[in-house]
């Protein structure tokens, strides 16, 4: 490519400039900025332009570009190709942050291979204020007869689906800024946060099965108080207490008195661990119907 060895040259400067700008996610102001500035200073080519400047360091492999289409919105920008793709979907779309799998997996929390990658990004408040609905047990037997209902909001990046959630306002209770390798921080739910919203969207997660492994790998990262705490903060209409304490009780490595923070909430009406389940068996401690090979 024209002017390849004078770009090749001036490489480690312009990195170490991309590498300052925080996030390392860019857009093409931010790009056509750099160069302008630096230009002289690395003596690049008269003839160069930002344009050709992007394509330069496109094809040296430093930066990437990523074009995020949701339908109804899209989403594009450059971002160092170092970055993790958690991190760049994150950066792309505003006020979002990275849960459900892709939050287990940062944690450590699964050695599942993801296919998706998940940002939730909450509804307005006024969105969310539907109110608590009044439970009946033939509303919670329809509601988990079928499969879950799923965003329709899904793109694709670097091989994988991106999923963006959106889901109800919860003022972003739990979500953190936590530090990456390359210096870069992104927002996710915190290991407490993580597991609610699991057991709540369990299509966005893993399967039963996995996930009572997962709350066991959980022991050492979460506090329960927290985990009861995030529970009854989020005030949910229905009973995920009786999954949580379920999960803890099968998990095995968790004391009574830590299980008995959700043993001891109303356990009023038969609930369901996942949606769709074929023939699952009943917990009668939990009022719970669970996959049999959790029984």
């Amino acid at each position: 490519m024209a002017n390849r060895s004078r770009i090749s040259i001036s490489l480690p400067y312009i990195t170490a400039k991309l590498i300052k700008h925080q996030p390392h996610v860019y857009a093409d102001e931010d790009l056509s900025q750099l160069f302008l500035k630096g230009k002289k200073k690395w003596s690049l080519p008269a003839a160069m332009n930002s344009r050709k400047f992007v394509e330069a360091l496109e094809y040296e492999g430093i930066i990437n570009s990523c074009h995020l289409d949701f339908g109804t919105e899209w989403h594009e920008a450059y971002y160092l190709t170092s970055c993790p793709d958690y991190y760049v979907v994150s950066q792309m779309i505003r006020n979002s942050y990275v849960s459900h799998a892709t939050a287990l997996a940062f944690w450590k929390m699964t050695d599942v291979v993801q296919d998706q990658i998940y940002v939730n990004r909450e509804q307005s408040q006024a969105l969310s204020k539907s109110g608590k609905g009044i439970l009946v047990q033939s509303g919670i037997d329809g509601a988990f007869k079928g499969a879950q209902r799923q965003t329709a909001s899904i793109s694709n990046f670097d091989g994988k689906q991106v999923v963006l959630v959106k889901g109800k306002s919860t003022n972003q209770l739990g979500v953190i800024e936590a530090d990456l390798k390359g210096k870069e921080q992104i927002r996710i739910t915190d290991p407490e946060r993580t597991l609610i919203d699991c057991v709540v969207r369990p299509a966005y997660a893993t399967g039963p099965e996995e996930m009572a492994a997962i709350f066991k790998k959980a022991k050492s990262l979460i506090s329960v108080a927290t985990l009861a705490d995030y529970l009854n903060e989020l005030d949910y209409t229905y009973p995920y207490h009786q999954s949580i304490g379920f999960y803890l009780e099968k998990a095995g490595n968790y004391s009574d008195s830590e299980i008995d923070l959700f043993r001891t909430m109303p356990i009023e009406f038969d609930f369901y661990l996942d949606y769709g389940m074929s023939s699952p068996a009943y917990s009668k401690k939990w009022k719970l119907y669970a996959p049999a090979p959790l029984q």
